[in-house]
């Protein structure tokens, strides 16, 4: 899979969703960074699994939107 960035806001989101060999289903997993280049900071989705890695892309970048725009409880962007 080619990694790309997508813009939203202040920030861009890359999707870098892992493959679970053992249940054969993917956990999706994202980065968010400001524009201006600062730190880089993970968030891994660990509540779902999705079958497909366009699933699990799909659902990452949302997951994305969600953190920028503070909708998910306890998981904030701190010092990017």
């Amino acid at each position: 899979m080619q990694t790309q960035w997508v813009s939203y806001g202040k920030f861009l989101i890359q999707a870098i969703p892992n493959f679970l060999a053992d249940s054969g289903e993917w956990r999706g997993k994202v980065q968010i960074m400001r524009k201006n280049g600062s730190k880089i900071q993970p968030f891994t989705i660990l509540d779902n699994t999705f079958k497909t890695e366009g699933e699990a892309i799909r659902g990452s970048l949302e997951y994305g939107r969600l953190l920028i725009d503070e909708l998910i409880p306890g998981h904030y962007l701190e010092n990017i």
